[in-house]
């Protein structure tokens, strides 16, 4: 007898949650995650550019403690982008959830479902494996590959 490795635990008195509950729960764990990233940009400090002269002189700060704050705020700035980037993505999330399109493949036809399993892992996936696979065969930079993946050297390392 082999076992299902399921998102759920498998019990005689507990039904697995429909596709619709299941949907609805996702809903509300990108609500909260999305309230979390606005309290986060929402406390982000917007600093004034100034030149690193600029800087030393209104902080009396060492060269290298300027640049480390210069490099603080690159890193911050670079995560900010990330959280709007996730903001963006879960914001079209709801959108199709509302639309009553999520879960849809894009691909395919408007009764092409893509897999429970696949949006457990992959939330904001818009295709269903095959329809991925045939995006990434059309167009391979479409993802990341490694030379494992295609059993070829990368370009800079053929000769």
């Amino acid at each position: 007898m082999s076992t299902v490795n399921a998102p759920y635990p498998l019990s005689a008195s507990v039904a697995p949650p429909t596709r619709q509950e299941w949907i609805a729960q996702v809903e509300q764990l990108l609500l909260r995650r999305k309230a979390e990233i606005r309290r986060y940009l929402d406390s982000y400090p917007l600093l004034p550019i100034v030149s690193t002269e600029q800087r030393s002189a209104a902080f009396g700060a060492a060269p290298t403690s300027v640049a480390e704050a210069a490099i603080q705020q690159e890193i911050a700035d670079q995560l900010a982008e990330v959280e709007g980037q996730e903001l963006m993505r879960i914001d079209a999330v709801i959108e199709r959830m509302r639309a009553g399109t999520y879960g849809i493949c894009a691909g395919g036809s408007p009764s092409h479902l893509i897999a429970l399993s696949r949006l457990q892992a992959l939330p904001f996936a818009e295709l269903c494996i095959r329809c991925q696979r045939e995006a990434e065969k059309a167009d391979p930079a479409s993802r990341f590959r490694t030379a494992e993946d295609t059993n070829e050297k990368f370009p800079e390392e053929r000769v």
